[in-house]
């Protein structure tokens, strides 16, 4: 019985282990590489847990799936004071108005197709529109005419479903109030809240390195905030998704202060690796650039055929070498030539 009894353990040892190795190399398998270039998503069909992986984690609150960025991808030195919209340019764009062009990795995902919303447990974390539908920007842009200051924060009232989740599941942004009411009363929100807010001078909105400009101080961004904020500005449409609050005349409206000339691209789809056609802004240098890639992808291949054919000179020409009549071996040549001499 004992001995009966070793074997029976040995036996189940030896199943434990192996299944534990096994399941341990499943675990290790490497996953997809991640996509910060929307050219590069590998997917036919834009998802936006394939275009965000291995950028984050998401978690679900009240019954939604929220993005949670990984801040330690980022390198910028006032990463601790990382807010959307801050970290990268608005460019221009005929159709669309102002754009963003974020220099973030999930950027090009975030800033475009869903909203940013502030947890307290979280910090800030993004929702996914429910049908991906492609938007220049997710903000609110405000000012006033006697400041030298303008701002925007990551707040989108047309996605009105999107703010639904309040205090009693971790948001502290206030967006979950009725039209813009948190933000009317800063003085009552400002320290439970927080919005996001980033300002700039007017003359510094259009620039490539607009995070070196970015207002710091909190005081005076609340105090500029306080006086743009106004129930008569918002009735107006002064305060929206659009600076200044005229679509035809946005342009000028931030250029004509700029000391940088803003960037000006174009909206169109942009056809992944995988096949998925995406909403982006381009720009004559892409273009440019995306034409050089593929100069030197068919260079690189060209070479690679010159290079295989020098290693291996028999095999030139059509069909494969197995498939040809194969060579009689050297000596064999000689002696049937010796032969046909004598004949």
């Amino acid at each position: 019985m004992s001995v009966l009894r070793l074997f029976f353990l040995s036996v189940v040892v030896c199943l434990a282990a192996c299944g534990s190795k096994s399941s341990k190399k499943t675990n290790n398998a490497a996953p997809p590489p991640a996509v910060n270039d929307p050219s590069l998503y590998p997917g036919s069909v834009l998802q936006p847990h394939v275009a965000l992986n291995g950028m984050g984690q998401w978690v679900t609150i009240g019954g939604q799936q929220f993005f949670v960025p990984n801040m330690t991808l980022l390198q910028y030195q006032y990463r601790d004071q990382w807010a959307p919209y801050r970290y990268g340019y608005w460019s221009y764009d005929q159709n669309y108005g102002w754009t963003w062009v974020s220099n973030e990795p999930w950027g090009w995902m975030t800033d475009h197709y869903g909203i940013w919303r502030h947890h307290q447990q979280y910090g800030w974390v993004w929702l996914p529109f429910a049908d991906l539908n492609y938007q220049p920007h997710t903000v609110t842009w405000f000012d006033h005419d006697d400041d030298d200051y303008i701002g925007w924060y990551p707040y989108y009232p047309e996605y009105a479903q999107g703010y639904k989740l309040g205090l009693q599941y971790g948001f502290n942004d206030g967006y979950w109030m009725p039209g813009y009411k948190a933000v009317l009363n800063l003085n009552l929100y400002a320290g439970q809240f927080t919005f996001g807010f980033t300002m700039v001078k007017r003359a510094h909105v259009t620039s490539r390195s607009l995070f070196t400009y970015v207002l710091r101080d909190r005081t005076k961004v609340l105090h500029y905030a306080r006086r743009a904020f106004r129930e008569d500005r918002i009735r107006s449409g002064r305060i929206g998704r659009t600076p200044g609050g005229h679509r035809d005349r946005d342009f000028d409206f931030i250029q004509s202060r700029a000391t940088e000339r803003a960037r000006i691209g174009q909206t169109r789809k942009i056809k992944s690796r995988g096949g998925a056609q995406i909403t982006g802004i381009r720009f004559d240098d892409d273009d440019n650039r995306d034409r050089n890639r593929n100069r030197d992808r068919e260079a690189n291949r060209n070479r690679d055929r010159r290079n295989s054919d020098r290693l291996n000179p028999r095999d030139r020409g059509t069909g494969s070498r197995d498939s040809r009549t194969p060579r009689a071996p050297r000596g064999q040549n000689q002696q049937k030539n010796a032969t046909n001499s004598k004949g």
